[in-house]
């Protein structure tokens, strides 16, 4: 009887009565990554070498240990995950991952990388991996003592990256076979090769997304993350919530875990580069409380801004006002007592005067100076690699850019040009979306000229015009009609103890429209909502 035979026969009793949720043979499963010792003399002793493979995986993946093949094991052995081994075949089968582990590391610390072969997918732009791969190289470099630095020449790079499908080849000696294989959709995602060789592949016939919040596939940030820690060289581990854990977890993936900086540190040294703090110490992403923005004190300083506002800017529980090269800000019910201060100073790397400005998703912040673009990382502090970036690479946008802000209502973005027009912008694919741009009387009452535009943390929506601004229902799909005073209402500059009229979505405004106490008004009302509603949103 060969080992084959032999080995399949032990392996029998350990399914139990449950069936393989995949195609994944068990015993090439745990051989594959290195929980099955392929030793000839196992084959006199199988049931029990088996048994002990079977336990480890359990062990490493927190399950149950029973030994046995059973359906919480079958079903994790049936889990999306990284083609990389979770034990090499020096380490002893007995052992136990409780942290991070190094297999080896770059002699440099300023590298190269280089996207060789983008993905095929229609809905992966070059632009989005570009960013993707920028952000996932930050997560990196923000925690250890590396730079990274895109080139375009393969010779040049030292980590290579491409998307492939089924049988492909690795150009460099690795550790990984010349030929390798992805499996189709599902099993293997991606895989990588440690240090120096550096090369990185993900499976193509995945359907790699740009959101990780959505259920249909899989986290393209995270895969790149991922990936990215052994080409470094970090092994997996069997930390749940490291990055470097090589079964896939669904969800958006915006951090490394402490598991992940610790790894990182012992084979590079602790980030050398010092973050320039901001004047506030704020903590701009917790919108948890609504600000009310009419009880704000005031000074001399403060009331100049009103003059003329460039740009406006929500960020959680703060607001920023900007004109020229100065920047005011509000957090809470108070002005700053240290505002206005210059931009730079505040966000380092952008100087005025700036002509709009909004908040996106994963600490970004967008600055625009006419058909320019600056992204902004709020955690690093710093301008992000590649910008700044004509408005035209996100969609053939050829006018100035006025105003910009993330609406409350569906979380897009949306800019303002100066010729009447606006644009829809995905902040996930990082593209303008299709069927823009569109004229801005689509929003009824908005000047074609406004100034600026944000969503309050209260989730109300706010348009600024010279000296003026007014407050644009989100339900209604319009502009109400009462126009209030920047600086006496916004900015309590005429009484320091004024009170703001909070005015709820469809007030007095409404009766104006339709008379309510019609049913075919009311009808007719509601007709109207839903169809300007699809023509903006």
């Amino acid at each position: 009887m060969t080992m084959a035979v032999s080995v399949l026969a032990y392996i029998l009793p350990f399914f139990c009565s449950f069936t393989l949720l995949s195609s994944t043979d068990p015993e090439d499963y745990l051989k594959k990554y290195g929980y099955l010792e392929i030793d000839p003399a196992a084959a006199t002793n199988g049931e029990e070498h088996l048994s002990s493979s079977i336990l480890k995986f359990q062990d490493y993946h927190s399950l149950n240990l029973t030994g046995v093949l059973d359906d919480e094991t079958l079903q994790k052995m049936a889990t999306p995950r990284c083609g990389m081994p979770d034990f090499e075949p020096e380490q002893s089968t007995s052992g136990r991952l409780k942290r991070y582990a190094i297999a080896s590391k770059w002699r440099r610390k300023d590298l190269k990388y280089l996207i060789s072969k983008y993905s095929e997918q229609k809905s992966l732009a070059k632009s989005s991996i570009d960013d993707i791969f920028s952000s996932a190289l930050d997560l990196w470099q923000d925690s250890a003592d590396l730079t990274f630095t895109k080139t375009h020449k393969e010779k040049h790079a030292d980590l290579i990256v491409s998307f492939v499908k089924g049988s492909h080849e690795t150009n460099r000696t690795s550790h990984m076979d010349k030929k390798l294989s992805f499996d189709g959709p599902g099993g293997v995602l991606a895989h990588a090769s440690f240090p120096t060789v550096g090369e990185i592949h993900f499976d193509d016939d995945e359907n790699w997304l740009l959101n990780g919040a959505q259920k249909d596939g899989y986290d393209l940030m995270w895969g790149a993350v991922h990936e990215i820690g052994h080409a470094l060289g970090l092994k997996h581990t069997k930390v749940k919530d490291s990055v470097m854990n090589p079964v896939y977890k669904r969800g958006v993936f915006d951090k490394l875990g402490d598991d992940d900086i610790e790894g990182i540190i012992k084979l590079y040294g602790t980030a050398t580069k010092k973050v320039t703090e901001a004047v506030t110490t704020m903590a701009p992403w917790d919108a948890s409380a609504s600000t009310d923005f009419a009880m704000m004190s005031s000074t001399k300083e403060t009331c100049i801004v009103a003059d003329k506002i460039d740009a406006v800017l929500t960020i959680g529980k703060a607001f920023f006002m900007f004109r020229g090269d100065q920047v005011w800000m509000y957090n809470q019910q108070d002005s700053m007592p240290h505002y206005p201060v210059k931009i730079s100073s505040v966000f380092p790397g952008i100087s005025g005067p700036i002509t709009a400005a909004m908040a996106g998703i994963n600490n970004k912040i967008y600055f625009f100076r006419n058909k320019m673009l600056w992204r902004w990382d709020w955690v690093r502090k710093s301008v992000d690699r590649g910008f700044p970036k004509h408005v035209k690479d996100f969609g053939g946008i050829h006018d100035n850019i006025v105003a910009a802000f993330k609406w409350s209502h569906n979380s897009k973005g949306y800019l303002f040009g100066s010729n009447g027009k606006y644009w829809r912008y995905d902040f996930w694919s990082n593209r303008i979306d299709p069927g823009y741009p569109r004229t801005i009387r689509t929003w009824r009452g908005i000047p074609n000229s406004l100034d600026a535009i944000t969503s309050a943390p209260d989730g109300k929506t706010y348009v600024f015009k010279d000296k003026s601004y007014w407050l644009y229902s989100n339900r209604l799909y319009r502009l109400q009609g009462q126009r209030y005073d920047t600086e006496n209402k916004w900015l309590s500059c005429e009484d320091h103890n004024a009170n703001f009229v909070s005015m709820e979505d469809g007030s007095e405004e409404v009766a104006a429209l339709v008379d309510s106490s019609s049913s075919s008004g009311h009808i007719a009302s509601t007709m109207l909502v839903s169809v300007l509603a699809l023509r903006i949103v």
